[in-house]
């Protein structure tokens, strides 16, 4: 995407709505920069830009968009690992829409499932995640193509399976990955998902104790988002081949993998995953 166009265009709108006191529009330009930045793992920045289009759409009462915005809140608060106010924002996010922002009903949904598996709380991010997937059986009523449901319920299949995996449930983390990975329109379309889903899986099989295909499933994950430069995803892949090579005993890869995911990890402020690579350093040398 051409970011810096769209920073220039959305500074343009800011400083025009400024002039003649255009709240919508100032609100709008504000949280386009806020995604803008999101989009390129800037949390502070993102985060700067949403509270001050947040500020005016209450003023304005919007709710829909105020929904809009604490809802992107809610993501960075759950990529930095702030699962609490995670969970906050997207609750208050939810209290904003009416019953007919289906998709924004589903996004809020799925945003607490995966702050309340942050906290742990597995039961009750089962249910939010259930929640998420009832708002997909009404995507058809509001004309959504069949292939944006499948890759809507892709998605949500990929965050459940990842709590199946962290419950000790890996029969039933592969059966729903695999069933997600059956969608092959939305494979081929959204690579990004199918690289996590392919990672995934094998990290399911691998804490199964499978023996075969694992290595093949991550390195396959990796080269995906190498081609896209999807920098968390990368860091997720280092990680997981790292704490493979880790269960081979293979000394000369796995802190290599494990040290490039903590560089990474640090430079785009992912709380989780400096964490996830610090502790399986630490416990290699144990």
């Amino acid at each position: 995407e051409d970011y810096p166009k769209s920073d220039n265009i959305s500074r343009k709108v800011y400083k025009l709505s400024t002039d003649v006191k255009d709240s919508v529009n100032l609100a709008k330009s504000l949280y386009i920069n806020g995604l803008s930045h999101y989009n390129r793992n800037n949390n502070d920045s993102a985060y700067y830009y949403y509270s001050q289009s947040e500020k005016i759409y209450q003023n304005l009462d919007d709710k829909y968009q105020l929904g809009k915005v604490l809802l992107s809140k809610s993501y960075i608060y759950y990529n930095i690992g702030e699962y609490a106010l995670a969970e906050t924002e997207g609750v208050n996010a939810l209290k904003m829409f009416n019953k007919d922002s289906i998709t924004d009903i589903y996004d809020c949904y799925n945003v607490l499932g995966n702050t309340l598996d942050g906290l742990n709380n597995n039961l009750e991010a089962i249910k939010y995640f259930k929640q998420a997937l009832a708002e997909i059986d009404k995507f058809k009523e509001i004309g959504m193509s069949q292939l944006n449901i499948d890759n809507y319920t892709a998605s949500c299949y990929n965050n459940m399976g990842g709590l199946y995996v962290k419950m000790g449930d890996y029969n039933e983390a592969i059966h729903i990955y695999n069933s997600a990975l059956q969608k092959k329109e939305v494979i081929n379309l959204n690579r990004s998902l199918y690289a996590k889903l392919l990672n995934n899986l094998g990290f399911a099989k691998f804490k199964r104790g499978d023996k075969k295909g694992i290595a093949a499933l991550y390195f396959k994950s990796l080269k995906i988002r190498d081609s896209l430069d999807n920098v968390s995803g990368i860091i997720a892949s280092h990680i997981k081949i790292g704490e493979y090579y880790i269960s081979k005993k293979d000394t000369s890869h796995d802190i290599n993998y494990l040290t490039f995911a903590y560089n990474k990890a640090k430079s785009i402020q992912s709380h989780y995953d400096i964490l996830n690579s610090l502790k399986l350093l630490s416990e290699k040398h144990k």
